[in-house]
């Protein structure tokens, strides 16, 4: 059944605890880093560039290094991919705000650290050479973790749009809930009131799912407008509903 996927709340709860124990070693890593060790570590640079783009104090061109707590925001039609020191790609649509929170990756071990919090803006994200569990990206509306994926997101004022290209995203809403999202192809909408639309079948190509083009740009939709009328239980052209993917162990 496309997009849904139902845990166990001891499955749930093993999560959890795999995060705390992320959380306290990310924590305990940047105390020990110290403040000013990292001001100008670099964790990429920016390629295949078009239009204003601009990182602290600066204008981006093509080659240029971005840093450590760096905030990369694009301006109307333009665009940029980063591409970090573990091969990680993060393509950049037009009306863009991310902050490179954190970047630890040693060639030699599986997993690190890569945390970015997402302002506003759509962007494509493909992960790189370190363990899935490595990255995470803050949003006001929730908190995506990955496994092993490329995936879409597009943040507005009041709600997160997710569409799955490859692998597993999940989210944690700001209510403590836990939603999954396993199925390429499908779309799951997360407001800030932790209510979730769908998931639905993104309409669109699979690496393209909100219409963006990454050659065309194209403001940000109304919340629930997927060019199509948007069915919270599922499918209109199927008789199978979907599962609500909320998890939780109250």
């Amino acid at each position: 059944m496309g997009g849904a996927k139902f845990l166990r709340c001891g499955e749930l709860k093993e999560r959890r605890l795999s995060r705390a124990a992320v959380l306290a070693a990310f924590f305990a890593t940047l105390f020990l880093a110290g403040p000013g060790s990292a001001q100008q570590q670099t964790v990429g640079l920016a390629t295949d560039l078009s239009g204003l783009v601009t990182g602290d104090l600066r204008t981006l061109v093509v080659g240029d290094d971005v840093f450590f707590n760096e905030t990369v925001r694009t301006d109307e039609l333009s665009r940029v991919r980063l591409q970090f020191l573990d091969e990680t790609q993060l393509y950049i649509a037009q009306l863009l705000e991310v902050v490179l929170d954190r970047f630890v990756y040693d060639p030699n071990q599986s997993a690190g650290d890569v945390t970015m919090s997402l302002v506003r803006g759509t962007f494509r994200f493909v992960t790189g050479l370190q363990d899935s569990s490595s990255y995470r990206v803050n949003t006001p509306v929730a908190t995506i973790g990955v496994r092993g994926t490329i995936w879409h997101a597009l943040l507005a004022q009041d709600f997160l749009r997710l569409a799955l290209e490859e692998g597993i995203i999940f989210a944690e809403l700001l209510n403590g809930d836990i939603v999954e999202l396993d199925e390429p192809g499908w779309c799951l909408e997360i407001h800030v009131d932790s209510t979730i639309i769908g998931p639905v079948p993104c309409d669109g190509f699979l690496d393209d799912p909100f219409g963006i083009g990454w050659n065309e740009f194209n403001p940000v939709g109304a919340p629930g407008d997927f060019g199509r009328p948007f069915n919270p239980a599922g499918p209109s052209n199927t008789g199978d509903a979907v599962p609500c993917l909320v998890l939780s162990c109250n």
